[in-house]
């Protein structure tokens, strides 16, 4: 075989899992019920990338392996519960104190100025996506940025025109934006005490970052029980956002569907964040030489500090995506996600953006094509396909460069 053979079958060979994971369901599932639960497993696989992403970047990138990940997720579970049971009853869960409940007016309003900035933010990203480099090594941003207005008013034009009829609709999406909004800022919050307390010190010492780590994940869930209480605690769908939608005779499921689209915008985000910008070159040198890149005048070690407080604030945003889909949380939440974020992870390749969510839309699809298809192979088909993996490719699927 050819050295330009072997390099395009390099290329394309990474996506047989894929292939092989899709003709499954198609050859064991009728149609309609397969699109229904390939949908359903991409939405599945977005909420599994916004989870696994942080540790992936801190372990690819910072060399941390932080085994309490799985905490900072069942944080911004309880974050988003008692945020949502706030927002859409005024009860806030351990914040007996708190006597607010916004209207549905400004509920509306925060549904829409989400809409329109989700909406901003999708066009802008795409639009610098496919602008030529400028010649100085950055992108001109007088395209994307008047993609991104023009997609914010036309969005906000259209939603404002329906108002009367969309109303619930938008009062919900407010509901949920203002949850994941708290989930993030909240657990980057967290994130930042986090890395000062357990992180910080042992910096360089993997040994001593598992235990110390581990360590704090139990530290944490005692915590939340003192809080919250030992009970699950409930976190319900918006009604709008409960049941599926009827397509030509396939239902989707309105939640997959904003899982997948927020999926989406933080994927789009963290690749244009750490391939197109000078902090996420910093931050890719100073993995490979953190002397030579401090001499040069840079401090790495803040920009380290700000991507594991951002890997702590997706998990958070993970958390609250997950509870909402499970419709309660728990503080053994975290320890049940850590072992399929770690698959992910290690599947992927390690550090990759690309290959995180590569493994998440697998981990998602083979687990809904299995459990319609083999119910009893559905516990373990994500490890097997792990093992799979790192038979064929050591590395991950989709390892960074």
């Amino acid at each position: 075989m050819s050295p330009n053979h072997r390099a395009r079958l390099a290329r394309v060979s990474p996506w047989f899992p894929l292939a092989a994971i899709v003709l499954f369901g198609v050859l064991g599932i009728p149609w309609s019920t397969w699109i229904t639960l390939s949908v359903a497993g991409l939405g599945m696989g977005m909420m599994l990338f916004v989870m696994a992403t942080g540790l992936s970047l801190s372990f690819g990138l910072m060399d941390v392996l932080n085994l309490g990940h799985g905490a900072l997720i069942a944080i911004g579970g309880f974050i988003g519960a008692t945020a949502v049971s706030g927002y859409e009853f005024g009860i806030w869960p351990a914040l007996p104190w708190l006597h607010w409940h916004p209207g549905t007016a400004l509920q509306a309003g925060i549904g829409l100025a989400a809409c329109c900035a989700s909406g901003a933010l999708l066009v802008g990203l795409l639009a610098a996506r496919t602008m030529p480099r400028h010649p100085r090594g950055g992108r001109r941003a007088a395209l994307p940025a008047g993609a991104a207005l023009a997609a914010a008013a036309a969005v906000g034009l259209g939603l404002w025109a329906a108002h009367a009829r969309v109303q619930p609709v938008l009062a919900d999406l407010g509901i949920v934006a203002s949850t994941f909004v708290c989930a993030f800022v909240v657990l980057a919050l967290v994130g930042l005490a986090f890395e000062y307390l357990f992180i910080r010190p042992v910096y360089r010492d993997p040994l001593r970052q598992i235990l110390v780590t581990v360590g704090a994940s139990y530290l944490i869930a005692e915590l939340l029980k003192a809080i919250w209480g030992p009970a699950s605690l409930s976190m319900g769908m918006p009604s709008t956002l409960m049941g599926g939608l009827s397509l030509g005779g396939v239902v989707v499921e309105k939640y997959r569907l904003l899982a997948a689209a927020c999926g989406l915008l933080v994927y789009l985000g963290l690749q244009a964040l750490v391939h197109r910008t000078r902090a996420g070159l910093l931050i890719r040198a100073g993995v490979e030489n953190v002397e030579m890149v401090e001499a040069l005048g840079y401090r790495v070690r803040l920009l380290f500090l700000a991507v594991f407080v951002g890997g702590a604030a997706l998990a958070g945003l993970g958390g609250a995506m997950w509870g909402l889909y499970q419709g309660q949380v728990s503080t053994g939440m975290g320890a049940e996600m850590l072992v399929m974020i770690i698959i992910v992870v290690i599947m992927g390749g390690l550090g990759s953006i690309s290959g995180c969510l590569y493994a998440s839309v697998l981990v998602g699809l083979l687990s809904n094509y299995t459990t319609y298809i083999v119910p009893t192979v559905s516990l373990f088909s994500s490890i097997g396909l792990l093992v799979v993996v790192l038979l064929a490719w050591p590395r991950g699927l989709l390892p960074a460069r």
